[in-house]
């Protein structure tokens, strides 16, 4: 792993563990530190010679979700497609389904343990960014 890839997967768990905080905290993520950090990662992995195409690729998974989120009406968290383009832009396209992937059966299971036990009902909007720092973690080191 380059010196850069360290850098970028260090801001980007930064990134990700304040937004977890406050998305647990206030069921919202901002959306300012999450443009600033798309910019700032996509351009340092073109400037290092990763393809734009591998870089817009990863991002599209964020847009995609985006997309869901206005369709479903606010079901899927706006802020939530920010997240995967950001993570997207850092991993590219296949890590990033990796990450999604891990990330909706993490929630999957806790949604349904927490409703199992009564705990929450069908409605409850489970904040996500906490799955997805939990799934970076296995997907980059696992």
């Amino acid at each position: 792993m380059e010196l850069i890839d360290i850098i970028i997967s260090c801001g980007l768990v930064l990134y990700l563990v304040v937004m977890a905080v406050i998305d647990i905290r206030k069921k919202s993520i901002p959306v300012i530190p999450g443009v600033v950090l798309l910019l700032i990662v996509a351009v340092v992995r073109l400037v290092a010679g990763v393809s734009p195409v591998t870089v817009g690729a990863g991002v599209g998974i964020g847009v995609l979700l985006y997309g869901i989120s206005r369709v479903s009406k606010g079901e899927i968290g706006e802020a939530d497609g920010l997240v995967y383009a950001v993570t997207g832009a850092a991993l590219g396209i296949m890590k990033n389904c990796e990450l999604l992937l891990v990330s909706l059966i993490l929630a999957a299971v806790v949604g349904g343990v927490l409703m199992i036990f009564k705990k929450v009902g069908r409605k409850y909007k489970l904040p996500f960014v906490p799955f997805t720092l939990v799934s970076y973690g296995m997907v980059i080191f696992l």
